[in-house]
């Protein structure tokens, strides 16, 4: 029997109450996965139909897991074996989740991810050259996958919730509405997120 994308952020959701950060990345990951196939209706997973969708997403990726960032695009000096960086050393957010994250994860290699979750910092590159990300990112990719149209008839619990900024809202009020991310982000950035 499978498991449904609800199911999946529940899971996350009570991992990250336990701070158990490692097995809600697990399980949001695998709710992208899913996600993704559905949204551009592919038959199977691939790494360019998940990259995609989380390119797509990055700008609510971002400013729910950084705070007030708001981006397009975020590129970093950030080397791994299994990512293939650009010819000036940088590989791009999409390809650290996919590759590393969610790859890395669900393929159980246990090998040295180079990322360290630290809650004192949104983003940053230590002297080591590992990422340094705040935990908080896991709820960005929550809220990508939780706003998707396609997940719109999912549901968590009743009382669960998600913040962005000043912002407070039950997950269940936000399935499939991605535009409630843009009034929220046009409303305390004064910034309007438009899409191709």
């Amino acid at each position: 029997m499978s498991v449904s994308v609800g199911q999946r952020v529940q899971s996350m959701i009570d991992h990250m109450s336990k701070g158990e950060i490692e097995l809600a990345l697990s399980d949001i990951c695998i709710a992208i996965d899913i996600t993704s196939q559905k949204y551009y209706n592919e038959p199977n997973s691939s790494a360019s139909c998940y990259k995609r969708f989380l390119k797509e997403n990055i700008w609510m990726i971002v400013v729910t897991g950084m705070g007030s960032l708001i981006t397009e695009a975020v590129k970093l000096p950030f080397t791994h074996k299994d990512i293939k960086s650009d010819y000036e050393g940088y590989c791009t957010l999409e390809q650290i989740i996919y590759h590393v994250m969610r790859c890395g994860l669900i393929h159980g290699t246990g090998e040295e991810s180079k990322i360290i979750w630290n809650t004192n910092v949104p983003l940053a590159i230590d002297k080591d050259q590992n990422l340094n990300i705040s935990p908080s990112f896991i709820w960005g990719l929550a809220l990508c996958v939780i706003t998707c149209p396609v997940n719109l008839n999912e549901r968590v619990g009743d009382y669960c919730w998600i913040s962005m900024a000043t912002f407070k809202y039950l997950i269940n009020d936000l399935w499939g509405k991605r535009d409630s991310v843009k009034n929220m982000i046009k409303s305390q950035y004064d910034v309007t997120i438009k899409e191709c």
